[in-house]
This record gives C-alpha cells, sequence and structure tokens, in this order.
C-alpha cells in the first residue's frame, strides 16, 4: 500500500500481471487482505476489469460489500451493459447503482434532454472541458 500524495488516499497497485491470477483471487488470502484492509480504512475500492470481459470482475466483485458499475457514457453498447448486469446478478452480487463515465458535458447538452440544460450550467465545473 502506497500513500498517493492525496489527503487520506492510499493505493494498492495490481502489480505484474499475473497468469493465475484468477487462482490467486480464489484464494483464502483475499479475504483476509480485504478483511486487514477495512480494518486499516474507511473504505476500500477494487478498481476492477469491465464484467463482461474477464471473469476476475465477477469473483472480485464478491468478496466486495457492494458493487458501483461504471459505464462508459456513448461508447458501452446497451446490450452488454444489459448482459454485464445480469451476470452480476447472476453471481449473486450487491448492485448498489450505475455510474456514467467520461460524459462530454457540450456533446450531453446538445442532446436535448431535459436533464442537461438542468444540470449542466450547475455542474459543468466538475467537467474538463
Amino acid at each position: 500500500v502506497h500513500d498517493s500524495g492525496i489527503d487520506r488516499l492510499a493505493v494498492m497497485p495490481a502489480g505484474a500481471i499475473a497468469s493465475d491470477a484468477l487462482t490467486l483471487f480464489l484464494s483464502p488470502a483475499m479475504p483476509d487482505l480485504l478483511a486487514r484492509l477495512k480494518e486499516r480504512y474507511d473504505i476500500v475500492i477494487l478498481d476492477l476489469p469491465p464484467v463482461f470481459a474477464l471473469a476476475d470482475a465477477r469473483v472480485l466483485a464478491r468478496c466486495a460489500e457492494a458493487t458501483l458499475f461504471c459505464i462508459r457514457w456513448s461508447d458501452t453498447p446497451r446490450r452488454i451493459v444489459a448482459t454485464s448486469i445480469g451476470m452480476l446478478e447472476e453471481a449473486g452480487i450487491r448492485l448498489a447503482g450505475t455510474v456514467l463515465t467520461r460524459v462530454d458535458p457540450r456533446r450531453h447538452a446538445r442532446a436535448g434532454f431535459d436533464d442537461s440544460e438542468l444540470y449542466h450550467p450547475r455542474y459543468g465545473g466538475y467537467f474538463r472541458v
């Protein structure tokens, strides 16, 4: 675990890619590691690979208390989103919610949806435009 340089944020990088990563995630050491991290930190966030692409994400998500499903705006096909959410549900993973990532606020504002006109001016400072 390394200090990130940001106040109250520590990071534990994944390290080298292991050919037997799934075996490591399924070992008793993984829940033990997460339990120790929960004792030391207020929140533990696991940044996982795409659910649809790798089984690793579903295996590791089972170790988490809840899962926040991230969807790349204007890029991830709806059928992939629906299938991925179904895979999480089948695996018994508690889905806390979804979030859109990499939203282009200018493009979204031109989409003509009510929320873009309501929220864009108010939250525009949160986005890099």
